[in-house]
């Protein structure tokens, strides 16, 4: 999560007008926070002006990251539906597993009397 100081400082960069404006591009290099969390940073402070009716994109109730960040990515999977492919991949791999021990015999036998036998 980027530091509220640092939010500020990104809002603060993107919303300079006339000659001192930097381009999104600018501001990463300027910050060293990834493209994509920068264009994050200033579209919803952007979007929470409206929300809270404060006109400046720099007050800490608009720079206030959204209840649902994580650290890092959002999840694309719950907790459950990580147990429930974890769940479903264990499965499949002990039913591989049983079926090359119970194969495995065979095909080593089938291979030996290959081997042993004239062509």
């Amino acid at each position: 999560m980027v530091a509220s100081s640092k939010r500020g400082q990104i809002v603060g960069l993107a919303n300079l007008r006339g000659d001192q404006r930097l381009s999104l591009k600018e501001i990463v290099n300027e910050t060293n926070v990834p493209l994509s969390t920068c264009s994050d940073i200033i579209r919803f402070s952007t979007l929470r002006i409206s929300e809270t009716n404060i006109p400046d994109p720099c007050s800490e109730d608009n720079l206030r990251p959204r209840p649902t960040v994580i650290k890092g990515q959002n999840q694309a999977l719950s907790a459950e539906e990580k147990a429930r492919v974890i769940a479903i991949a264990l499965q499949d791999a002990l039913h591989c597993l049983i079926r090359s021990q119970t194969f495995y015999p065979l095909m080593v036998s089938t291979a030996a009397t290959l081997q042993r036998s004239p062509s």
